[in-house]
């Protein structure tokens, strides 16, 4: 990913100019290797500074009053994310994994308005645009400007939170019934759901951007080795992030009734 200009185009579709970008480098094989080729991002001014979770996962676990290590990958996803937000130097954290992006800079037109909402509105706990192009995933009746209000589920793929809310002692609240429908190798651990815990056990909201996307495909997945063949393949050429906008916004035209206008 380092080696390509898909980090590049990962935030300038973000359609912001960021007063601080920050890498978080986690759960990798070959350390120095990619510590070689995050300096370069630093150096040619992509990046302002990239973190190993590592250094940090003790003095976060201590802090916020989490257990530092436990089976499965759930703790990957919990500390991945936590690093990010413990790190943060600005009033606001806009996440983005690494398999994730916004298809163009109009889908992240949503962020500022976002940050106000946040801010005038201590209900509201967090924010993210739509999936794949796929309103149905998180439709609601309420509405306020551009967004959908209500408590659906967390997820740690893309999201816009405030740093002060989720540097607190907030990660251990009992399970919710919603949060069993995460992903087993996560469970009980992951940040998304121990977050989405809290949100419902404070009874707050969460923000839904319903005419903005982000578009999130698993590309490194070992299971499938063509799939990664292919997406290395587009990102030589430049046009992995065309072909997935173009792929998702097909499906969304195939599976809902009513077509949407994310052009």
């Amino acid at each position: 990913m380092l080696k390509t200009s898909y980090l590049d185009q990962m935030i300038k579709n973000c359609g912001i100019k960021f007063t601080y970008r920050q890498l978080i480098i986690n759960n990798v094989k070959h350390p120095e290797i990619v510590r070689k080729y995050a300096q370069k991002k630093v150096d040619a001014g992509i990046l302002d500074v990239f973190y190993f979770v590592d250094d940090y996962r003790a003095e976060i676990a201590e802090k916020l009053e989490i257990q530092p290590d436990f089976p499965g990958q759930g703790q990957h996803y919990l500390f991945g994310a936590l690093t990010g937000i413990y790190l943060a130097k600005t009033e606001f954290v806009l996440h983005l994994m690494l398999d994730v992006f916004l298809p163009n800079p109009k889908h992240g037109l949503w962020i500022p308005e976002a940050c106000e909402l946040l801010t005038q509105n201590p209900d509201y706990l967090i924010a993210n645009p739509v999936r794949n192009y796929n309103r149905q995933e998180w439709r609601s009746n309420k509405i306020i400007g551009n967004f959908y209000v209500g408590r659906f589920y967390i997820t740690d793929n893309c999201f816009l939170l405030k740093s002060k809310d989720f540097q607190q002692k907030i990660y251990n609240h009992p399970l919710h019934t919603t949060s069993k429908g995460y992903p087993t190798y996560g469970q009980g651990a992951s940040f998304e759901q121990r977050a989405n815990n809290f949100m419902y056990a404070k009874n707050l909201k969460q923000l839904i951007a319903k005419d903005c996307s982000f578009l999130h495909c698993d590309f490194l997945n070992k299971a499938n080795k063509l799939r990664r063949l292919w997406f290395y393949i587009l990102m030589k050429l430049g046009l992995y992030i065309p072909y997935l906008n173009w792929r998702n916004h097909r499906e969304a035209r195939l599976f809902t009734k009513k077509t949407l206008d994310y052009s």
